[in-house]
């Protein structure tokens, strides 16, 4: 996979006018993908700092109810450890709602260079809430 991301890249790159290099090379180099099973302990190193800096992580993920295959895009929030798993909190665009993620269930990480803005703490309050009731209820 890794080798496929250096050829998009380029491709990229060839691609762009003279004057668009530089701000997508920058963009380019921002990203940080990661394609790996399970996901190696070098990944996951990465999310603290996707959560410090506040960037969305797009996940490549294997649900636990029925093997399903989604690709989400996650506003970095916390790891947390969850039972026998630790996992990745976020705030999921897909489902518009904070949802956990299982580290062992991410089969591809990619930390994206957009920044997302702060949510509203009560909207936070209350879907952290219903999620709480859901996972550990």
């Amino acid at each position: 996979m890794l080798s496929s991301a250096r050829r998009a890249r380029a491709k990229v790159l060839t691609i762009s006018r003279e004057d668009q290099l530089a701000p997508v090379d920058e963009a380019l180099a921002s990203m940080f993908v990661i394609d790996v099973q399970p996901l190696s302990e070098a990944a996951i190193s990465l999310i603290p700092g996707a959560i410090a800096a506040r960037r969305v992580v797009r996940l490549g993920y294997t649900s636990t109810h029925d093997e399903t295959h989604t690709t989400r895009d996650v506003e970095a929030m916390g790891l947390l450890r969850g039972g026998d798993a630790w996992l990745f909190v976020g705030w999921c665009r897909l489902r518009d709602g904070i949802r956990g993620f299982q580290l062992d269930r991410i089969r591809h990480l990619e930390i994206t260079a957009e920044v997302f803005p702060e949510r509203d703490p009560a909207v936070l309050d209350t879907d952290l809430s219903r999620w709480r009731t859901r996972r550990l209820g």
